[in-house]
């Protein structure tokens, strides 16, 4: 007997007789099925041309420690659920944990691992949904009209959709909805089948018929489904219309497979008498007008053709593609298997899009809303070859085509040297793993600085390691003391390690602490508050100088210091004054009409108003443009001011700081009291320091010359200790030789100090020259100390952009700029870095840190006329009424819904002045109550303090505060809450699993 003739035969009996009642079983048909159990193929069916009967499905619900498949016997009318027990050295060993027999015949099925259930298409059109535990039948799906079914599919919820072939005036493709209660007597494990007959939920593709079904993974509610010769659509099943969402003709409608890992991209294959598989993209194309779309080309939609994606058999035989299947672990991967044995893998990458020529094709390239990306092959992987080719090598025909691979799935765990894997199916019955090129990731980090590190995650290598997966979630344990100080602990344990075995490499936790610098900053205050900044960052000698800087210039624009002449020079820094680059100008002008006065004339005016002098500066043109220059910097001529900030810097440790000030004044006697004053950090340093300055005030005093100046100096060097202090080595470079220049061009010293030096010793030409290298040199290199010299404007942007490209550090480079952006600077970049910031305190599920950034970068932003630049965010969370809609706060506006409206009480307060004693816990439009405590089950709110009942209520109001869980939206009075979660972790409402307190702590 051949295969085509027990398939009819097996017809016969499915339409005859009821399959769960017949004598049929598994064991009669030992000699003409395909003995899994044995591993084995009968001598009745080594010939199997008319298609797969064997088939094999990964358990998409799969851990390493329960790696489960199915394998479905189409002839042998047989379900088998089986679980992996080891993995060693390519051999699989798995054990059976139930079986399903006496299946209705059937020619189509699919497995809902999340339901525990199989649906299987019959012959006549019947779909029935059999539960896998009991093996008993859940469900009857019947028909009017009897034809074959072609496609079942399951999606993640409870969908069903069953695809039929074409008969005039009935639908092909129904949607069922198979989430019931079970019957109490499954439940109880009866004997006797249980069947429920459901109506479709939706009925569609009227005298159309179905090849092929998909749901989409991630949109439970869409589906692709492939029209026998005509086209694929794909079908909303939320939209009530009966026509497809979209449509693209094509005959490749077989075998639909969606990519997991991107679901815009699925694929198809073409009819059996042709090898051809089209990948599509469902962005290219738009939404039909009508259920029938005029034909604009046979191709549209398709982003890949692949012809003759597998070998070719010897002619024998039409090679047929029997399985298309996407990986889920792995991007962009293909499976294709051919009736011939032949499994290949197609890896798929993305075109490149240039958005920015995209952009610049004009309008009528914005002709789609999404970018419908085209794929190219980047490789392919041959796994087998068919059985037709191995044959030449001179092996038995017989026996390769019975090992050849008849099924496969893509497993959704690793083998054990990290790779993705595909599980097979060979025609002889051995079961196998097949390994994918490339590895899995070893770290990933996540937005809340959480690490997850991949231990040996993969199918058990032994009977005694059953461990399959570990995946070790690491967290910076200790949230004691500073990130500053975290971050000073991590950067020296990192050059300890880099001197003693040469690589900077990290421990996994001191990593985590560096991911987690930004989110810690934020909790610990890092906002506008500039002393405080200073603090947090002591870790970075660069954002301290930058936050020093800004506290300077934001005490000078206080209460208006920095305008003359209607000319606001707030935030401006070295450059922009001597420059006069005010740009843009209109920003910087306290006047509502054309200003007419020069920029020149209002800096002598600032410079005259601030009382600003200095008798030792170079001869110059623009003196006041000097002086200004210097007080922006924080200097200060006058003798009281110059005292006082030195001694400030010696007390705080700052001594050689405190000296190079006195010195930058030609202040030896004060620069010597530095040295020796305050808590000294380096003793011996600053004693050689004190003893070359006093060599050095004797040179200029005795106005040495030529040879002999040379050599005072040269002793004066050669008695100086080297250090790697910044000031020092400027000391030391000014005291060695007497003059400014070296100072100027050493990097490590900080740019304010070099300025001020520049400022009190060049030309004004040496001076414009030093200004622009540095000014150019700073925005290149991204450096925040440079700020004194760029202040906050326009070029600061491009700064604080190469700062970023080299740091990532977006939080300072916003909340700097927020000090003059956008009051004085308009720039769409800092508009998107402030956006990303937002996003990512809401990320992190800082709302508090987030609320209070938006309120005082509002506050900075208003100008000199009252008016925010920044619009203020609007309110966010608003109680309202479920019943009229209203606010629940008496005095709150009423909505234009409001039920209160139409009886004219809207806004309005019935009752006494007090109002009365339900007053808080009511609705005062509809009185209507609140929701019931969710523990203790009375109503909730507070009493109004205005109100009669707060005279009698408890004397704490937080205890009867209203709380609400943004997990399961259950309410509880806080007090309850409190009491509650202190001895457990779940939610008080019966049948409720979410874990109420840990939502907020995870956050932290």
């Amino acid at each position: 007997m051949d295969l085509p003739s027990v398939i009819n035969n097996l017809e016969a009996f499915a339409l005859e007789d009821n399959a769960e009642e017949s004598d049929w079983s598994t064991e009669t048909l030992t000699q003409a099925s395909y003995d899994l159990s044995h591993g084995k193929y009968s001598e009745a069916w080594e010939s199997r041309d008319s298609g797969m009967e064997v088939a094999i499905r990964w358990s998409s619900l799969s851990t390493p420690t329960e790696a489960r498949f199915l394998i479905a016997d189409v002839v042998g009318r047989t379900f088998r659920l089986c679980e992996i027990t080891t993995y060693e050295n390519s051999n699989l060993q798995w054990e059976e944990i139930s079986r399903i027999s006496k299946v209705p015949a059937f020619r189509t099925f699919d497995w809902s691992a999340r339901n525990d259930v199989v649906a299987v298409g019959q012959w006549s059109g019947e779909t029935v949904v059999l539960a896998l535990g009991t093996g008993k039948q859940v469900l009857s799906l019947p028909i009017k009209s009897q034809r074959q079914c072609n496609a079942v599919a399951f999606n993640s919820e409870s969908l069903l959709a069953t695809g039929l072939e074409r008969v005039r005036s009935d639908f092909c493709l129904n949607i069922y909805d198979i989430n019931q209660p079970v019957p109490t007597q499954l439940l109880q494990g009866s004997t006797s089948s249980i069947k429920q007959t459901v109506d479709p939920v939706r009925k569609l593709a009227t005298s159309e018929g179905i090849t092929s079904i998909k749901y989409f993974g991630q949109q439970p509610r869409t589906l692709v489904a492939g029209v026998k010769g005509t086209c694929v659509r794909i079908y909303d099943l939320r939209d009530d219309s009966t026509n497809p969402s979209l449509q693209y003709q094509t005959a490749c409608v077989h075998n639909i497979a969606i990519d997991p890992t991107d679901e815009n991209y699925f694929a198809s294959a073409a009819p059996p008498k042709e090898t051809m598989v089209m990948i599509w993209d469902r962005r290219s194309t738009r939404r039909p007008t009508s259920t029938r779309i005029s034909p604009l080309g046979a191709q549209e939609g398709s982003v890949l053709e692949l012809k003759k994606p597998v070998e070719e058999g010897d002619g024998s035989a039409n090679t047929i593609i029997w399985r298309l299947q996407y990986s889920s672990t792995q991007s962009g991967c293909l499976g294709i298997l051919a009736s011939s044995g032949n499994f290949r893998l197609y890896h798929t990458k993305k075109e490149y899009i240039d958005e920015d020529e995209m952009h610049a094709k004009g309008p009528s390239s914005q002709a789609l809303p999404t970018y419908a990306r085209d794929l190219h092959v980047s490789h392919v992987d041959t796994v087998e070859r068919s059985y037709q080719r191995r044959r030449l090598g001179g092996r038995d025909h017989d026996r390769e085509e019975l090992d050849r691979i008849v099924s496969f799935d893509f497993a959704n765990v690793y083998a054990p040297d990290q790779r993705p894997c595909a599980v097979t199916l060979r025609g002889n019955g051995d079961i196998g793993i097949h390994q994918l090129k490339g590895r899995r990731p070893a770290l990933a980090i996540s937005a809340r600085s959480a690490i997850a590190v991949s231990k040996p995650a993969q199918i058990a290598s032994s009977a005694e390691s059953t461990e399959l997966s570990s995946v070790l979630l690491l967290r910076e344990a200790s949230q004691s003391g500073s990130i500053a100080e975290a971050l000073v602990q991590v950067k020296e344990k990192t050059r300890r390690r880099e001197d003693t075995y040469g690589s900077p490499s990290l421990p996994i936790h001191d990593a985590l602490i560096l991911g987690d610098v930004v989110r810690r900053r934020c909790i610990e205050g890092y906002l506008f508050d500039c002393e405080k900044n200073v603090i947090i960052t002591k870790d970075d000698p660069q954002l301290q100088e930058m936050w020093s800087w800004i506290n300077v210039a934001q005490s000078r624009a206080r209460d208006g210091n920095m305008v003359a002449d209607e000319v606001d020079f707030s935030y401006l820094g070295v450059n922009t004054v001597w420059s006069e680059d005010l740009a843009p100008q209109d920003t910087r002008i306290r006047s509502k009409t054309p200003y007419s006065g020069s920029i020149t004339s209002a800096i002598t005016s600032l410079a005259q108003a601030l009382g600003l002098q200095d008798a030792a500066l170079p001869e110059t043109a623009k003196l006041e443009h000097r002086l200004v220059c210097l007080y922006t910097l924080g200097f200060s001529a006058k003798t009281g001011k110059l005292f006082s900030s030195v001694n400030n810097l010696a007390e705080s440790g700052d001594n050689t700081q405190a000296c190079l000030l006195s010195l930058m004044y030609n202040n030896s006697d004060l620069a010597l009291k530095a040295l020796q004053s305050g808590p000294r950090k380096d003793e011996a340093v600053h004693k050689g320091l004190a003893m070359a300055i006093t060599a050095f005030s004797l040179i200029e005093e005795t106005k040495l010359q030529g040879e002999r100046r040379k050599l005072a100096f040269s002793r004066i060097q050669d008695s100086v200790s080297t250090t790697s202090e910044p000031h020092a080595q400027a000391i030391t470079s000014y005291i060695t030789t007497g003059d400014w220049t070296n100072v100027l061009l050493t990097s490590s010293v900080p740019l304010r100090y070099r300025l001020g030096i520049a400022l009190r010793t060049l030309s004004d030409a040496s001076l414009s020259t030093f200004l622009a290298h540095e000014t150019s040199q700073a925005i290149v290199l991204g450096d925040p100390q440079a700020l004194p010299l760029t202040g906050l404007t326009t070029p600061t942007i491009s700064l604080f952009q190469s700062y970023l490209n080299r740091t990532s550090d977006l939080q300072s480079a916003v909340l700097a700029m927020s000090f003059a952006a956008p009051r004085f600077v308009r720039d769409v970049r800092f508009d998107t870095w402030r956006a990303a910031y937002r996003t990512q305190l809401n990320v992190w599920k800082l709302f508090i840190e987030r609320t209070y950034f938006d309120a005082q970068s509002t506050k900075l932003s208003v100008t000199w006329e009252g008016i925010k630049t920044l619009q203020p965010s609007p309110p966010q969370v608003t109680l309202r009424c479920g019943k009229c809609g209203d606010a629940l706060h008496r005095d709150a506006p009423p909505t234009e819904l409001s039920a209160s409206v139409a009886s004219g009480t809207a806004g309005q307060h019935t009752g006494s002045i007090f109002g009365d004693a339900r007053s808080g816990t009511v609705c005062p439009k509809c009185f209507a109550h609140l929701p019931r405590c969710a523990i203790c089950d009375m109503w909730l709110g507070v009493p109004d303090p205005r109100s009669r009942g707060a005279l009698t209520a408890n004397r704490d109001p937080f205890a009867q505060a209203l709380e609400v869980c943004l997990g399961c939206s259950h309410m509880y009075h806080r007090g309850h809450a409190e009491e509650w979660f202190r001895k457990h972790k779940k939610c008080p409402v019966p049948d409720c699993d979410c874990r109420c307190n840990e939502l907020d702590s995870a956050g932290r």
